[in-house]
């Protein structure tokens, strides 16, 4: 698979991430993780192993959603080898208020995970949920986020108390001088 191809598709979906880049995908394949790339496109979904590059050009055509996944086989010579887990950081990647396109990518994921043998399947997309300093007079709920999460309660995925990416992000305005900056920290 060639990385502009990747890398130029993602660049097509809404907030697209470096965590999210054939490059990651090969960092990662050096320390135990296989990197598989999910595409959606208005009628199916295709499967990339880093192995089979087959029709990579054909797939970029149309494509809606996109997901990196990074999987690792558990305990590769016992009774357990068939069994992985699945991350997707920072992905996958849709246009998240396209409630059909979102329902078509969770299911997918989860049959996807099933048939890799997954015990888990962890992503973490970027959704907002609110912005501003949380409890404080500048703290907005975003209202599509807290729906968003709604419905993955409803179709059992969950919350899990083991954060890999950042929660939160914070965007600074760097235009100020360093001593503006500076006196703006506390």
């Amino acid at each position: 698979m060639e990385s502009r191809s990747w890398n130029s598709l993602i660049a097509t979906l809404p907030n697209p991430h470096f965590l999210q880049t054939y490059e990651w995908g090969q960092v990662k394949a050096k320390y135990g993780w296989e990197p598989v790339y999910l595409i959606w496109d208005e009628k199916k979904l295709s499967v990339i192993s880093n192995q089979s590059t087959d029709n990579w050009s054909l797939l970029t055509d149309n494509c809606l959603a996109a997901a990196l996944i990074l999987k690792r086989q558990i305990l590769q010579n016992s009774f357990a080898a068939r069994l992985s887990v699945l991350y997707s950081p920072k992905g996958p990647l849709l246009d998240w208020t396209n409630e059909s396109l979102r329902n078509r990518v969770l299911d997918d994921l989860q049959s996807f995970a099933k048939k890799q043998g997954a015990i888990f399947l962890k992503c973490d997309p970027d959704v907002i949920l609110g912005t501003g300093v949380p409890a404080s007079a500048d703290d907005v709920e975003e209202k599509s986020g807290t729906a968003i999460t709604s419905e993955l309660k409803r179709k059992g995925w969950g919350y899990s108390s083991g954060q890999i990416q950042f929660k939160n992000t914070v965007v600074i305005d760097l235009s100020p001088t360093e001593e503006e900056l500076l006196a703006r920290m506390k």
